[in-house]
């Protein structure tokens, strides 16, 4: 493609595990974009070399990511024909907060001005958002009132007003300890929602319940002799992912250090960044079967008709609609009206795990909205959850997002 003067948009996508880039051009109002190019994904164990495994930083690390992300916009670029760049757009996986990424667990960044290294870097504008927000500016028009849930290494989730996202975010702990974020529900509900140990017992009840209502095949006896010790695993997954919530030791601190923020968290809980991932009914039906499997074999086993595998994505719904729940009530609680759409997205959710996960989370919705007297009218309470998949070229939705975002120049507040 010859430079003709067209605005060239990239968007780059750090997820939990990968790189993702792609360049687009911008129509003269900044609010659509057509894909160009895509690169292949980076994994991050490909941008750190063989440093991770000898100690690496944090800073050391986001350095080598940030140069792999220099890297990537510049062989777009080449690739593109085009000799300038409007804007890159970047959704980061973590806690973002003006221009830093200020803790990513999976890419290992910490306190970390990305925003400003990249502009210093690539000499243009650079928008940072968070990645599970970024879909939220590639919905289809007419979109409303809204949530769109995000099912990857982790649970993210961004609720919108009229097509604009809705803000009810307070800040960090800025340069205190960053393990307790004073967040929102509808601001990041993966970390904002936690389960307690009888969270758990009764949301696993209520899942294999649920899918003993839908007339499938009836799960053996085992399955609810397995259930008394799950919620002990569960425990135990989240501590090894660090998925729990600080411990009674850590909560003393944090209220002493950020009384605001360790207002809205609970002890020792799981967080549901833990139970939305795509990888959780995985693990259940490891602990259902005995057998250890990848998320995408259990999604080809799930559209095969395996009971097991519907099983495990019926209880991940009823932990869901848990969230979704709660987003609602946040929403009236801040004088919004109720999302009446629901957006799904990510490597957990696709076509073949929507089928069973899009309407009995909605089911679950209805059901948790009821016990915690959540007032929604029926058109309140959508039937189903909406697939959002990328329109355009072989890329991630994040990417996509971003590239809009940074386009129509929106900064993340």
């Amino acid at each position: 493609m010859q430079d003709t003067g067209e605005r060239i948009v990239v968007g780059l996508d750090l997820g939990g595990t990968k790189l993702a880039a792609a360049v687009f051009v911008a129509d003269a109002g900044g609010e659509s974009v057509s894909f160009v190019s895509a690169l292949e994904n980076i994994k991050y164990h490909a941008m750190l070399d063989h440093e991770a495994q000898r100690g690496l930083t944090a800073e050391g690390r986001s350095k080598l990511i940030e140069r792999a992300m220099v890297g990537a916009v510049l062989e777009l670029l080449k690739d593109a024909g085009a000799e300038c760049i409007h804007a890159v757009g970047v959704a980061s996986a973590g806690f973002v907060e003006d221009g830093r990424v200020i803790e990513a667990l999976n890419t290992g960044m910490k306190n970390y001005p990305l925003k400003e290294r990249l502009e210093k870097e690539l000499k243009t504008q650079v928008f940072l958002y968070k990645d599970s927000w970024t879909p939220i500016y590639a919905l289809p028009p007419g979109n409303g009132d809204s949530i769109v849930f995000s099912l990857g290494t982790g649970f993210g989730g961004v609720s919108s007003r009229d097509g604009k996202r809705v803000s009810l975010r307070s800040r960090t702990a800025r340069n205190k300890p960053v393990w307790i974020p004073d967040l929102a529900m509808n601001d990041d509900p993966g970390f904002a929602a936690t389960f307690s140990s009888a969270d758990l017992h009764t949301l696993l009840l209520l899942g294999i319940e649920r899918y003993e209502d839908s007339c499938a095949e009836k799960p053996g006896a085992k399955i609810r002799e397995i259930l008394d010790t799950l919620p002990v695993a569960i425990r135990q997954h989240a501590r090894d992912r660090k998925k729990m919530s600080p411990g009674k030791l850590e909560m003393f601190m944090a209220r002493a250090l950020a009384p605001r923020a360790a207002s809205r968290i609970r002890s020792d809980q799981v967080f549901a960044d833990l139970t939305g991932a795509a990888d959780f009914p995985a693990f259940l039906y490891e602990k259902f079967t005995g057998l250890e499997l990848m998320p995408q074999e259990l999604d080809r086993r799930l559209g095969d008709g395996d009971p097991a595998a519907a099983l495990c994505f019926f209880i991940q719904a009823e932990f869901i609609g848990r969230v979704l729940a709660l987003m609602q009530k946040e929403r009236l609680e801040n004088g919004l009206p109720p999302a009446t759409r629901i957006y799904g997205t990510g490597s957990g959710y696709n076509a073949v795990t929507s089928k069973i996960l899009g309407p009995a989370l909605c089911a679950a919705l209805a059901d948790h909205a009821r016990v915690m007297k959540i007032d929604l009218a029926p058109d309140a309470l959508p039937r189903h959850a909406e697939l959002l998949v990328c329109s355009q070229g072989a890329t991630t939705l994040p990417c996509l997002g971003a590239a809009l975002g940074a386009s129509r120049g929106i900064v993340q507040n």
